[in-house]
Order: structure tokens, then C-alpha cells, then sequence
């Protein structure tokens, strides 16, 4: 009998590998789990997306509960394009490790008579920002306002001095637009070169476009550039009686905002079903800002009719963006994973670009839970006749609360003796003081 053909032989030793080695099963989360084999060969495989969630989120958290410390170098291996931003760019992250506090002290000062009050202790926050709630999405909207609202006071106060919205300029703005208007045509101003260059050797209707194109966006480009002040000597140019705030604080927050969408993330419509939340409530926080600018005119001329005026917009308070975006928490919208992998399957009604969404329900918060992340309401100070935010009736759960009795001391008719001193008298007041049981 013939010896078996070489290609009989790999068949069969393929069919014992196959054997030997362990099967894998499909499991709920887009993991793949080997089962057989030893303990030493057991794995989890993780899908691409949920492993960008994993990392996303762990950035998320050390980017709340330690802002200054983001750039740590031992963290550049996790963080991808943050850690490129943060080689690049380190005053800008100086500016949005700024933001941060900022964010999470105007968020504890909004919430401060609620039962959660955005407290920032790692444990709580941790397990708090492992859950899409309504709070971990506030928190969310909060850190992308303030890092927004920290670019563009940095711009505006000369911290930062590059703060320009990186648009392209002339002929690639030109190219750019010409393939705009043509992306449905059969000839679509492609850009590649050997086809380019055949094309602008003949007088044809599309080269004579392509030229058309280049010429107004040199024109264009160059007269942007005159107005933005990039380009100082543009004899054309009037005099400005005032030079424009307006122009100069949405170029500002123009600035953070891009930079903000840059290092947290922007919204996209595939990827995770979490992720998109936690990008949809960053963008949330970005807007509150950007819709929130005010509005300052100044009048000029001798009279005071005011027939010249000059307005721009300037940053707000963050408080008064902090009101906005606690006014978003009780009016957070319910969203589940669609079918399709893309976008929202609703439980309610649409949300707006300005809306937090969640897709948990929130603890009540009463009581300390370490898995919620809850620290409870037990020796919160509270007002005793009060059933408003604040008072004992809401904050306490019903269990009651305990009031004592302190003396303090205050200083008192005070004087002003020549020179130059002041005088007090000390004073005792005694206060009631009441603390959730």
C-alpha cells in the first residue's frame, strides 16, 4: 500500500490540533471566553470597542479625581492620543487640569443642599463614574464646560498665545470646497496629482474652475487673515474706533472648544453604546458654555443718543453656566442601545445637543453604599423647618435629625482709631445647629 499524499497528512494533524485545543463560545459583551485547556491558557479576549470604553473610562476617572496628574508618564501607554496631546501641548493641559477643579467646585456648590453633592472622594467618584446615571453625566457635562471655559479665559487674559481655530487656509480651503461642491459629480476635483496634473494642462470647463477656486480662496483667505489681525500691514483695512471683543472671545471659546473635543473626545455615531453617552454629555457641557456667552455693547460719540455702538460677546460667570447645567439634571433624558449599533433607542423624547442623557437608574443616595458609590446622608447639616433642598424633611430620608446648641464667638462694634487700627468687641451668639440622624 502507498504511503498517504503529504497534503492527507497536514489534514489530519490539523484535525487533531483542532481537537486538542480548547473551543471558544461567543458570550454576551462582545467577549470571546476559551474554555478547556490549563488555567495558565485560560484568557479573555475583549472586543475592540468595549476596550476602548475600559480605556476611555479609566481616563475619565483619573481625569476627575486627579486632575494635575494627568500627563503622569506612566499613564502615556493607556491614554493614546491624550498622552500625544499632553507631549504637545503642555500649557493647554495646565489650563484644562484648571478647568476641571473649577468644573467640580461650581458642580459641588450647585449641589451642595442636594443628597449627592458631587462630593470628590475617589472611592465615591470611582464607582459613581462606572454607572452612565444622571449624575455621572452631569459630572461629565460639568468637567467639558469648565475645561472649555478655562481655554478661553486663558486666551482672553494672554495665558495662552496661540489660541487660533486651526482652519485651512487659501488654496487648501479652496480644494477643500471645490471637492464639496462636487462630490456627486462624475468628476469630483479629486486632488490626486497625476490626475491634476493632466487636468490643468488643458483648457477645459473643469481646469478653469479649479483656477476660479484657487483665486477666491487666496482672496478669501488673505482678507480672513486681515480681519482675525493675523496679518498686520492690510493698507485696504479701515481704522477701528474700538477693536472687537466679539470677534476675539468666540475665536477664544472657539478655541477651547475644539481643543475640549480633542482631549476628551467627540461625539461619533458608531462605537460603544456608553461611549457615545459619555461623549454626548461632554458636548452637552461644551455647549452650555458656548450658548451662555453675554452679550456687552458700548456706545460711542459725544451725544448720548448712542448712533455708534459696538457689541461682542464675552464670557458669562461659570456659576451662571453651573445653573444651566444643573437645571439639565432633573430633565436628563433615558436612552437604551438601538438595534442598528448607531445612536439612541429612546424612552422618551428626543435629545437636544444641550441635554444629559443616562441609561441607569440613580440611587437614592439615603444611606452609604459602597457599590453605588454613595456616602449617605447621616451627619449632613441641614435646616430643621425647612422641606426645601437644604432642609431636614428631604435631605435626611425621613430618619429623623439631631439639633444642638453652640455658642460662637464674632467680632463687634467695631471702630476705627487714628492710625491706623480697628477695634472690636468680642461677641457671643448662640446658633442651632441640626445634622441628619
Amino acid at each position: 500500500m502507498p504511503p498517504p499524499p503529504c497534503s492527507l497528512l497536514l489534514l489530519l494533524l490539523l484535525i487533531a490540533a483542532v481537537t486538542v485545543t480548547a473551543t471558544t463560545m461567543l458570550i454576551p459583551g462582545g467577549i470571546l471566553r476559551t474554555l478547556g485547556g490549563t488555567p495558565s491558557e485560560k484568557r479573555f479576549v475583549q472586543d475592540t470597542r468595549t476596550d476602548v470604553y475600559r480605556e476611555s473610562t479609566a481616563f475619565r476617572w483619573r481625569l476627575v479625581t486627579e486632575p494635575a496628574r494627568i500627563c503622569r508618564k506612566r499613564w502615556d501607554r493607556r491614554t493614546g492620543g491624550q498622552a500625544r496631546f499632553c507631549r504637545r501641548e503642555p500649557k493647554v493641559v495646565k489650563e484644562i487640569s484648571r478647568g476641571v477643579h473649577l468644573a467640580l467646585r461650581e458642580c459641588q456648590s450647585q449641589l451642595r443642599h442636594e443628597r449627592w453633592n458631587c462630593t470628590t472622594v475617589k472611592s465615591s467618584m470611582r464607582r459613581l463614574l462606572m454607572r452612565d446615571t444622571r449624575e455621572s453625566g452631569l459630572v461629565d457635562a460639568f468637567v467639558a464646560a469648565g475645561v472649555v471655559y478655562a481655554l478661553a479665559e486663558a486666551c482672553a487674559q494672554g495665558r495662552l498665545v496661540d489660541c487660533r481655530c486651526r482652519r485651512p487656509r487659501g488654496v487648501h480651503l479652496a480644494l477643500r470646497e471645490c471637492q464639496s461642491q462636487l462630490r456627486h459629480e462624475r468628476w469630483n476635483c479629486t486632488t490626486v496629482k497625476s490626475s491634476m496634473r493632466r487636468l490643468l494642462m488643458r483648457d477645459t470647463r473643469e481646469s478653469g474652475l479649479v483656477d476660479a477656486f484657487v483665486a477666491a480662496g487666496v482672496v478669501y483667505a488673505l482678507a480672513e487673515a486681515c480681519a482675525q489681525g493675523r496679518l498686520v500691514d492690510c493698507r485696504c483695512r479701515r481704522p477701528r474706533l474700538h477693536p472687537s471683543p466679539r470677534r476675539s472671545c468666540e475665536t477664544f471659546v472657539d478655541f477651547g472648544y475644539h481643543k475640549s473635543r480633542t482631549f476628551l473626545g467627540r461625539p461619533r455615531a458608531g462605537g460603544d453604546f456608553r461611549a457615545r453617552i459619555l461623549a454626548h454629555n461632554y458636548e452637552a457641557g461644551r455647549n452650555a458654555v458656548r450658548q451662555n456667552l453675554e452679550r456687552v455693547c458700548r456706545c460711542h460719540g459725544m451725544s448720548g443718543t448712542c448712533s455708534l455702538r459696538t457689541c461682542w460677546l464675552r464670557l458669562p460667570p461659570f456659576s451662571k453656566v453651573g445653573r444651566r447645567l444643573r437645571g439639565q439634571l432633573e430633565n436628563a433624558v433615558r436612552v437604551s442601545a438601538g438595534n442598528t449599533g448607531k445612536g439612541f433607542a429612546l424612552q422618551g423624547p428626543t435629545p437636544t445637543r444641550q441635554d444629559i442623557v443616562f441609561s441607569e437608574t440613580s440611587p437614592d443616595f439615603c444611606e452609604a453604599d459602597r457599590r453605588t458609590g454613595s456616602l449617605g446622608t447621616r451627619g449632613r447639616l441641614c435646616e430643621r423647618e425647612s422641606s426645601a433642598p437644604g432642609g431636614c424633611q428631604r435631605l435626611c430620608c425621613g430618619r429623623g435629625q439631631e439639633t444642638r446648641h453652640m455658642l460662637i464667638s464674632t467680632a463687634c462694634n467695631c471702630t476705627f482709631q487714628y492710625c491706623c487700627r480697628v477695634t472690636c468687641q468680642t461677641c457671643w451668639d448662640t446658633v442651632e445647629q441640626s445634622t441628619c440622624s
